[in-house]
């Protein structure tokens, strides 16, 4: 199959009041559907292909961490475990304002108390826009745990629903943006 280039379409749609020929749009249309029969043939065969999976998936964060975990802990806003010696922190920041909750919502993290004694390898963190994130921990010749985050903005609509993701791993920390991921609940 030969693929039209649409740069020149794509860019007009960037212009207001603009307007595409038929012929431009089917193009767009034929590269949109073919792109999404690409990524639905990689994600049937995610296990014949790890290194394409690894490309199109939406990780916001991935960190190689090796040893064995302990000391797990959860509260409603944070998670945290050590890796042998070294301290891993999962939590979110909103500048919270009086009438407004704009939260991740750690409480789901409790069932996790199970990785204490086994060997990990990676964390990796993946978007869930609108809804939250999903906490991946892949363990050494074992299945990965996985815990979804949901995330949440209640308010009347007159605030921020900004949110950070806080990652600390051995007091070196990031900050990575994940407004997109909030599930909005505007009165």
């Amino acid at each position: 199959m030969v693929y039209k280039d649409i740069s020149k379409e794509l860019a007009m749609l960037r212009v207001d009041n603009s307007v595409l020929q038929g012929d431009q749009l089917a193009g767009i249309l034929t590269n949109t559907i073919s792109t999404k029969d690409v990524f639905r043939f990689f994600e049937l065969r995610k296990e014949q292909y790890p290194e394409l999976e690894a490309i199109i998936e939406d990780v916001i964060f991935e960190k190689e961490i090796i040893g064995v975990v302990s000391d797990f802990k959860q509260t409603d806003e944070s998670m945290s475990f050590k890796v042998d010696e070294l301290s891993v922190v999962l939590s979110t920041e909103h500048d919270q304002d009086c009438c407004e909750h704009v939260y991740g919502d750690f409480s789901v993290t409790a069932y996790l108390k199970k990785i204490d004694g086994r060997k990990i390898e990676k964390i990796k963190i993946k978007s869930v826009d609108g809804i939250g994130f999903l906490v991946v921990l892949v363990f050494n010749y074992d299945s990965p745990e996985k815990v979804f985050i949901p995330c949440y903005n209640f308010q009347s609509g007159y605030y921020s629903s900004d949110l950070s993701l806080l990652i600390e791993i051995e007091n070196v920390k990031t900050k990575v943006d994940i407004s997109n991921l909030v599930e909005d609940h505007i009165d």
